[in-house]
């Protein structure tokens, strides 16, 4: 079966950091919520 990739974007709020504490912690904690396997989930993104 063939690997299908997909690209989310999503525009950031006017003001927001991607680069700040809360937002790269909200980020990890999504990233671990994400099942083994899918796009996206650290398995994918070739991460443990």
């Amino acid at each position: 079966m063939a690997a299908i990739a997909v690209l989310i974007s999503f525009p950031l709020p006017a003001g927001m950091d991607a680069n700040s504490t809360p937002f790269r912690r909200a980020r990890e904690i999504c990233e671990m919520l994400i099942p083994p396997g899918l796009p996206y989930s650290k398995q994918a993104e070739g991460g443990q």
